[in-house]
């Protein structure tokens, strides 16, 4: 036995010396905390991507068991297909059947990514080795440590577009596009045993992520092209593979739930901005200590990082003059078709998209058009950027191979390697440090209150319907980590593609219930408004529906039947009654017809604008009643009751600075006054500053500041016309 262990680790040494080093770099970056299954504070505090992935994983444990397999709760009343979750599907469908058996929440994520960099530095050590005895380079031996390619593949674990990426969890698997190169490359094995291991790899890519399958299944297919032309495979047994493998892959993705969601249900555009540009491959934006970043034509096209770092740019040097200046070198290549370059190539096409790019210049565009079916595939990908990660890595394989020919010993290679290896780590510091916190998270109420508040509730409903920002930015999370650890039901969440029809049909049932005074699929719910729109509810509550309370400055709705709620909340002296009446917009004018009111939109304000309020403004000399397009930008300016100045657009920003002193109607501006409104296609936002500082919430609607005479703030509001004419005033 003792022997058998021995000459295991005889076998395996170079293995086991890239997996230690591999996991060593997973530690620098993430230290040792994320590998304990119960402590899930670390991806709590990081929010965004790793916020959204724990509450899938809590919510899917919490789900019944389905075919297709889906999660449901989270972004109610939505049903996820496993597979369009980041919680890793190919892990976690299995490790679900263990919390059936010890029903405790744990997490996977942090030995996830600790795989991702194990299995990044295996497969590039074995793509290095294969790499060396196809030029039978004498690298490598049995008897000692095969340092060269181990070093190399070190570049692969610290490859920059992987550091890049590591905020969405499921894409740090960057080591099947190398495993996907590893089986194409390998002749020592037969076509056949190639073949399978391909199909198997894009069998399990789809359990993982669709875009990295989409990579795979590229690299797969010319795997068999190249036997084909090759004539190592006849044409039926290239027939024979691509049926098993789009068969097997549409069935591991039918079984997931990815075709739960009908395509026309998500969001069909974006594909052109979130692409890579040409310049990606030395464009470091801002991750280097050496190079400057170059310019993108779109903000967006970060999708697309896809910078070498400035050791293999050296190596991509050293190797460039061999070529051109060592026949040897040069003698080794010919120009024979290669079917991975040929894919390889069509694949950065994609990742460039529609709008072929050069640094802040678009050089030409592709007629793509959005809902044709080439346009509805496209936009499913439309972070077609991310596709650069297979030329990138096969980049990364060329110039190493190219570089191990080089005329020069081994040592010299070898201290080279560790040279620019070190210059690589010194350069990506940016990169590579992370900022990982491992303190308890913000509750949105007070422990006593956050451990009791949800006991007989069936859900929580947050207002409006699926918004991110209930008091603060981003505060929903504070609500959904704490019902994805009860399995609870919340109608928001955080989705790379959210079902809008089913959202849609349940918030318009939902909003027309409240304009009846009823509530829909809400009895035994708990309600969390934001409080600018707790007006929405105010005939519900006094029909007795809901009793309304305020805690931390939320509001919360309780349905009477929730006895044991409401009785809880009575006797906490932390939880105060919260008493509101309602004003409608006119009234709000008609009250500061002494005052200038300033007016811009943000978003959306004609959905409901009712026609009484539409019939005030024109009585006023607005022309908002006929103007006013759904989702349209709008600044105003309404004095003693009349309007004095108004500026409309549709798709695009409208602004206006008025100076001080300036006249507008009867008005002489007694400060500088600025005012900027984006519709929901200019970018959602807007301000009204005085003299520089914007005193607008910048929320949904018409965003509201009366100001005097002599340009002081009276009152600043906002009505949410997309939701109602009415807004809440809070009554103290």
């Amino acid at each position: 036995m003792q022997r058998r262990i021995l000459n295991f680790f005889e076998k395996s040494k170079n293995e086991l010396t890239i997996t230690v080093f591999a996991f060593a770099i997973f530690i620098l970056r993430f230290g040792v905390k994320p590998l304990n299954i119960f402590e899930t504070n670390w991806i709590k505090n990081l929010g965004s991507d790793f916020g959204n992935e724990i509450n899938l994983w809590f919510y899917f444990l919490h789900s019944p068991w389905t075919f297709p397999i889906t999660s449901v709760g989270y972004d109610y009343p939505t049903v996820i297909g496993v597979g369009m979750t980041g919680s890793i599907p190919i892990l976690s469908v299995p490790l679900k059947l263990i919390y059936n058996i010890f029903p405790v929440n744990f997490q996977h994520l942090g030995w996830w990514f600790a795989l991702c960099y194990i299995l990044q530095g295996l497969f590039a050590y074995k793509i290095l080795k294969l790499v060396a005895q196809k030029s039978q380079i004498n690298i490598v031996s049995q008897k000692s440590f095969d340092l060269i390619p181990i070093i190399g593949a070190l570049f692969f674990v610290v490859a920059p577009t992987l550091l890049f990426r590591w905020g969405h969890i499921d894409m740090n698997a960057h080591f099947l596009i190398l495993i996907g190169l590893y089986y194409y490359f390998n002749t020592k094995n037969s076509p056949k045993k190639n073949l399978t291991a391909l199909i198997i790899l894009c069998f399990a890519t789809a359990a993982i992520q669709q875009y990295l399958l989409l990579m795979v299944l590229a690299i797969a297919f010319a795997g068999g092209l190249q036997n084909l032309i090759s004539r190592k495979i006849n044409f039926l047994a290239f027939v024979v593979f691509l049926t098993a493998l789009l068969g097997g892959v549409f069935f591991v993705l039918y079984s997931m739930g990815d075709f739960i969601m009908p395509v026309t249900a998500q969001q069909n555009d974006g594909f052109g901005k979130y692409s890579a540009n040409l310049n990606a491959f030395w464009n470091p934006l801002n991750s280097s200590k050496f190079i400057k970043p170059q310019p993108l034509a779109f903000a967006e096209q970060y999708e697309g990082f896809g910078y070498l770092g400035i050791g293999i740019l050296l190596l991509a040097l050293m190797a460039l003059a061999g070529l051109i200046f060592i026949k040897s070198i040069r003698q080794r290549y010919n120009f024979k078709f290669s079917a991975i370059i040929f894919v390889s190539l069509l694949v950065f096409i994609f990742a460039l998209s529609k709008n072929i790019t050069f640094n802040s210049k678009v050089l030409f565009e592709i007629p793509i058009k959005d809902y044709t079916a080439l346009g509805i595939f496209c936009n499913s990908f439309r972070g077609s950027g991310r596709f650069i990660w297979v030329p990138y890595y096969l980049i990364m394989v060329g110039i190493f191979e190219v570089f191990l020919n080089l005329p020069i010993r081994n040592y010299v290679k070898i201290s080279l390697l560790l040279f620019f290896l070190a210059l690589q780590l010194f350069e990506l510091q940016s990169l590579f440090a992370l900022n990982i916190q491992h303190n308890a998270v913000e509750t949105a109420f007070p422990l006593e209150i956050e451990k009791h508040i949800y006991d007989e509730a069936e859900k929580l409903i947050t207002y409006p319907l699926y918004c991110w920002d209930i008091k603060t930015s981003g505060d929903f999370y504070k609500f959904a980590y704490h019902t994805s650890e009860l399995g609870l039901p919340i109608t928001t969440g955080y989705l790379a593609r959210p079902d809008y029809k089913v959202r849609g049909d349940w918030a318009k049932n939902f909003n027309i219930a409240l304009d009846s005074g009823i509530l829909f699929d809400a009895r035994s719910a708990i309600i969390v408004p934001q409080m600018s729109e707790i007006g929405r509810f105010n005939k519900v509550c006094q029909r007795g529906l809901l009793k309304s309370f305020t805690c931390n400055g939320y509001a919360i709705l309780v349905p009477p039947n929730l006895k044991h709620t409401v009785s809880f909340l009575e006797s906490n002296l932390v939880v105060k009654p919260l008493k509101f009446h309602t004003e409608f917009f006119s009234d709000f004018l008609k009250r500061h017809t002494t005052h200038t009111v300033l007016l811009a939109v943000s978003d959306e304000a004609a959905n409901k604008l009712s026609v009484s309020e539409k019939k005030y403004f024109t009585s006023i000399g607005s022309r908002i009643a006929d103007s006013l397009a759904f989702q349209g930008s709008y600044i105003g300016i309404i004095q003693n009751g009349k309007t004095a100045f108004e500026q409309f657009a549709n798709g695009k920003i409208v602004e206006h600075n008025f100076l001080k002193n300036e006249k507008v109607g009867t008005f002489t501006l007694p400060v500088n006054i600025y005012l900027m409104s984006k519709g929901t296609f200019a970018g959602i936002d807007c301000a009204i500053k005085i003299d520089g500082v914007n005193y607008t919430h910048r929320n949904q609607g018409f965003n509201c500041v009366a100001i005097d005479a002599q340009g002081n703030v009276v009152e600043q509001v906002v009505f949410n016309t997309y939701l109602s004419s009415e807004r809440a005033v809070i009554e103290q």
